[in-house]
């Protein structure tokens, strides 16, 4: 494969458009890759059809086997995000935990495809290494983008408005915060029993809601959810931004995470956290403003976490330096190194040659 000079490299990013996936963080990390890329000045194909140098997988569908085989065809360079693995697969959807063998047998061979992987987390590099493979491996954040990402003011029913809990959030008293698909993985069953221990707090929940499917005790904790307990469904990343900014406490409960994509843009926002002390976060965050808690806390561990972080009016200034804590995981910070990736990964694939930077 070869490239005209006067041609930008180009990556094809999979899967192109909408997917299943696609309100997850996997979603979200797609959706980086694609604006890193074309801001540090590379082409997006927008299909397999057009030509392109680099596949980024940056899926585990089934759909990926055949892109994987087109590339190699193609003789593009394959570079591939993890973004699970069989532990992360687990306690989401009904049956994940029996198929979860077969998923870590599937993720396997996918990943075995990649000249370059792109690990989020020390962690995910170490679950890596334990599944055997050997593949070039660089450690590189899912990021958020800091466009949309940062510190600003905005009213709650401003922040609110456009979702189904427009009018719903009091302007006062506090606020907490969840993200994620409603799994127990996500720590949403977590999250609802805190709520319960705190009346007085208005606790709100950004993300699809899953209910039969993720199991009968999701759905029963939605069917009997308390008062106090909000839930707005998926919103787009400037709305949630919004939320983020109006919010008091951010409440990451996950019991397992590559990363954590949701975690990182909340505190772009500035907004003090409470999150399980998981390996995916050690060695990061170790500021005040964000209280750690055992992986296995329980409800009353992390109601009296966030009543300790809870104030009236976070001061802007405290809220900047919480934003600037996780900066260097910014797309801003961290595109150059994708494109890096890129590289390398087509250096590899063609034993040497690159294409013209």
């Amino acid at each position: 494969m070869g490239t005209d000079d006067a041609r930008k490299p180009t990556v094809f990013v999979y899967p192109g458009g909408e997917s299943a996936l696609d309100k997850s963080g996997i979603g979200t990390a797609r959706r980086n890759h694609v604006l890193m890329a074309g801001r540090e000045g590379w082409s997006i194909s927008r299909s397999n059809h057009e030509p392109f140098d680099v596949l980024h997988v940056d899926s585990w569908q089934l759909g990926a086997a055949r892109q994987v085989r087109l590339a190699t065809a193609r003789g593009a360079a394959i570079v591939i995000s993890v973004h699970n693995t069989k532990h992360d697969f687990v306690d989401s959807l009904v049956g994940t935990r029996l198929f979860a063998p077969l998923f870590e047998r599937w993720v396997k061979w996918l990943y075995s495809h990649g000249d370059v992987l792109l690990a989020p987390s020390e962690v995910a590099l170490r679950r890596l290494r334990a599944m055997g493979l050997r593949n070039e491996v660089r450690q590189l954040s899912g990021g958020f983008d800091d466009e949309v990402f940062r510190v600003f003011g905005v009213s709650r029913a401003d922040a609110f408005l456009g979702t189904r809990l427009a009018g719903q959030i009091p302007e006062h008293g506090p606020v907490i915060l969840g993200v994620g698909n409603t799994f127990r993985r996500k720590g949403f069953l977590d999250f609802v029993a805190t709520a319960r221990l705190m009346p007085s707090a208005t606790f709100v929940w950004c993300g699809p809601i899953w209910s039969v499917l993720a199991g009968s005790s999701v759905s029963w904790t939605l069917a009997t959810k308390p008062p106090n307990l909000l839930l707005t469904g998926h919103v787009n990343a400037a709305k949630l931004s919004q939320i983020m900014n109006a919010s008091s406490v951010y409440a990451a409960l996950s019991h397992d995470e590559t990363e954590g994509l949701a975690l990182l843009e909340a505190l772009a926002c500035g907004l003090p956290t409470v999150m399980r002390d998981l390996d995916a976060y050690q060695g990061t965050l170790r500021i005040e403003e964000v209280a750690r808690v055992t992986v296995d806390a329980s409800p009353s561990d992390v109601a009296v976490a966030v009543s300790r972080l809870i104030q009236c009016d976070v001061p802007t200034a405290v809220r900047r330096k919480i934003g600037d804590s996780v900066v260097e995981r910014s797309l801003s910070r961290i595109g150059p190194i994708l494109i890096d990736a890129y590289w390398e990964a087509v250096a590899l694939r063609h034993h040497g040659a690159t294409l013209s930077k």
